[in-house]
Parts: structure tokens; sequence; C-alpha cells
């Protein structure tokens, strides 16, 4: 109602308008719920005990790019299996740690360089790749020939194809990892509860597509909590601030 209309009127305001005005209105206040901490309000959802909030973009990514770059060299069905394949190899010598991790991997040289040279041949481009750009430790065992320059311009591609959670690529990255981790028995799922993920890869847009995406996004973020641990941290620092240093010079 404008000013001038109100005023010809004499201020008044008809029922019609109370009601209308009565259902547009929230009937509680939008801060209602919230905690008061000094001057920082928390919400509701963060005031659930034994709740942590993750990060896909901080905590999440840099530790599954790797994946990722796998995807784009060998293709998304033999990126897949070279990536399962791996992963159930490490489980099989230990499988107490996330191996999927990158901050992970780069931690136990060692271990990887107990995997036969074909299977070390076939995951060597991503590590390498990672080596070239962020000079990583741990990665001694990943060889390669090519230019610092041609490794971070491979790295700002994936970066920005897997980053959006929502999108098929990034999908089909934890959906690799789900596999992995299903065929090396470090994920089971009950009767009629495993996610149709081949509908993620073939059939990207379909409803199926859609409710497997939910329950792998979901299954994602119940096992890739971020562990706190120190090497994950620094590791995930250093990504995006290299990442960073990288965008700024393109």
């Amino acid at each position: 109602m404008q000013r001038e209309e109100l005023n010809a009127r004499g201020g008044e305001v008809t029922e019609e308008e109370t009601e209308f005005r009565r259902r547009r209105l929230p009937s509680q206040s939008i801060l209602e719920g919230h905690n008061r901490e000094r001057k920082k309000l928390i919400p509701p959802v963060l005031g659930i005990g034994n709740t942590q909030l993750i990060s896909t973009i901080d905590t999440i990514i840099p530790e599954v790019v790797w994946v990722g770059l796998i995807l784009d060299w060998h293709g998304v069905r033999n990126g897949i299996e070279v990536v399962s394949n791996f992963l159930k190899a490490l489980w099989e010598i230990d499988n107490t740690k996330n191996r999927y991790r990158f901050s992970e991997l780069c931690s136990n040289q060692i271990l990887v360089e107990k995997l036969p040279e074909a299977m070390k041949l076939d995951v060597e481009i991503a590590f390498y790749t990672f080596r070239k750009v962020y000079e990583c430790i741990g990665l001694d065992w990943a060889k390669g020939y090519e230019c610092e320059e041609e490794s971070s311009r491979r790295i700002i591609r994936t970066v920005s194809k897997y980053t959006n959670r929502f999108e098929q690529p990034y999908l089909i990255v934890v959906s690799t990892i789900i596999y992995s981790m299903a065929l090396a028995e470090k994920m089971r799922f009950a009767p009629g509860t495993l996610p149709n993920i081949e509908a993620i890869v073939s059939n990207w847009g379909s409803d199926e597509a859609e409710l497997a995406s939910c329950s792998v996004r979901a299954c994602s973020m119940t096992f890739f909590p971020h562990d706190g641990s120190e090497a994950s941290e620094d590791w995930c620092k250093t990504f995006w601030r290299k990442n960073y240093q990288m965008s700024e010079c393109r």
C-alpha cells in the first residue's frame, strides 16, 4: 500500500490487508533459537552436540583431487579401475588408514613402494604432478618429465573441473572412492541401500542419478570427516595457498 493511498484514507488499513500482511510475515523472529557468544550469534544447527561441519572446498577437494587427475588421464572407466585397484592393494597391505586421502598417501611412501611396478606406473602421473607443483615430500617414487608449467596447468584444469560437489565430475570422484572402499570391504551396504553409481556416470540428469548423487554425498560426509591431523591440515592449506598463487599468475 502506497503512503499516499493510506493518507487519503486517513491511515486506515482494511481487514483484507491485515490478513495479507499476517500471512506474508514470519510468525517467529528470524533469530529465534540462536545463542549468543559475546558478539557472535550461533544458529540452532551449530548448537547441536557432537556435530562437525565439513567444508567440501577446504578439506575434501585437496584430499581427493588426485583421483580426478587419474580419471582425466586414463578416462573415466579405466581411471575408476586404476584407482580402485590401487587403493584395494594398499588396504590389503594395511587397512588401518584412510588411504584415499592424499595427505595419507604422501606420508606412506614405503607402503606405496611395496606395490607392483605396473600399478605404480598407472597412478604415477597424478602424484608426479603434485610433486612438481607443490614440492610434496614422500613422493620420490613418482617419476616424470613434465615441466612445472604444464603440471600447473593440469592442476588448474582439474581443480576447476572437480570443485562443485553438485556436478557430475565431483560426484564421480567420490563415487570412485566409495566403489574402491566397497571392493576392499572397507564399506558395506545393507540390502536395497546400495546407490546406483553407474547412473551417475552413464545416465547423468536422470532421477536415478539424482538419487544416487544424494546417497553418495551423504555417504561421503560420514566417512570423510576432517580428521584434524597436522598432516591433513598442512596439506589443505598448502594446496589452496599454491592454487591461489597460480591463479593470480594466469
